[in-house]
């Protein structure tokens, strides 16, 4: 469970991935290479029409209790969306072809710029051994997050 979620400003994103183990480490490396690919080639057509199809199709099952609704509802006029959003979002998406979504993924995601946080038992050093030529730190976690060393 996971992905690439948009943040607070263009070209800033969160990769989500889920395992707090060991196995963290190969999901992160797998999870840029697919990042990479998606960069790199087109998808496979059935592949991303079914991707698509479970994006729009999943989208109403998203609002099945009365509070999600409201939440929505609610969202949407604080941040001032319009009223036929839903609408045009879900038609949007319905438009979207795989050569949009490359080149929007060249645009916007730089693997090499992608900074890693490993929140878990992992050693930094076994992180650093996987990915020798990205910047590691051993974080502590109080109040704030605070870099107790960058590895090397």
């Amino acid at each position: 469970n996971g992905g690439l979620i948009p943040g607070a400003g263009k070209g800033v994103f969160q990769k989500v991935i889920g395992p707090n183990n060991a196995s963290a480490v190969l999901a992160n490396k797998k999870s840029l290479e697919v990042v990479d690919k998606t960069i790199n080639q087109l998808p496979p057509e059935e592949l991303f029409k079914e991707s698509k199809s479970a994006a729009t199709q999943s989208f109403v099952f998203r609002f099945t209790s009365s509070d999600a609704i409201a939440r929505r509802f609610v969202t949407q006029r604080l941040q001032g969306y319009s009223e036929n959003y839903d609408k045009v979002y879900l038609d949007k998406m319905r438009s979207v072809n795989p050569e949009m979504v490359q080149e929007i993924a060249k645009k916007w995601v730089n693997v090499n710029d992608l900074v890693t946080v490993v929140v878990g038992r992992l050693k930094a050093a076994d992180i650093k051994k996987e990915f020798p030529d990205k910047d590691v730190y051993n974080l502590g976690f109080d109040s704030e997050p605070r870099v107790l060393e960058k590895i090397e």
